[in-house]
């Protein structure tokens, strides 16, 4: 085949190949029958009559939150700066955050990441000998930390969780 050495070129049959695998894995028969997927409805132990309020964070919380992630961890901010400055920036995240839980709103910039080509083994040039991984914003983790937080908490509160959970 064709060597490819252009850097763009390269870029988008990475993007071209990460995006075809779910189709190609759905057009897969392998001779196992798909069975239905049951309604999210079918886990539900008891019916609900109250709705989730989201209670709001503090500079406090959301700083033991960086400061609970790894070092080590791959982020588009390095974790460990942002451990250095995390008694600065978590008042500055506070109003952030408090206005997304507020407005229900995840903004969309927290949703994109970034998907890096990761080299498994085998011949470096075929698509197939490698992985994406995605490495997703830092403020997005600790925004996501938060949510679950309150999230579970309602869940265990009012008995919803199916007890195969977790």
């Amino acid at each position: 085949g064709l060597v490819v050495e252009e850097r763009r070129a390269i870029a988008n049959g990475f993007n071209k190949y990460f995006t075809s695998i779910a189709s190609k894995l759905n057009e897969c028969d392998d001779g196992i029958p798909m069975l239905p997927i049951p309604s999210y409805t079918d886990y539900f132990k008891n019916k609900v009559e109250s709705s989730i309020f989201l209670d709001t964070c503090s500079s406090e919380e959301i700083n033991e939150i960086i400061l609970e992630f790894s070092s080590n961890k791959a982020s588009d901010i390095p974790v460990k700066a942002l451990k250095c400055i995390a008694n600065n920036t978590s008042p500055i995240l506070e109003k952030f955050f408090n206005e997304f839980l507020s407005s229900g709103i995840f903004p969309d910039i927290l949703k994109t990441g970034i998907v890096s080509p990761v080299f498994k083994k085998g011949n470096q040039q075929i698509f197939d000998n490698y992985r994406p991984i995605s490495t997703l914003p830092i403020f997005s983790k600790i925004f996501e930390k938060l949510l679950y937080k309150r999230i579970y908490s309602f869940l265990i509160s009012k008995n919803i969780l199916y007890e195969k959970q977790f």
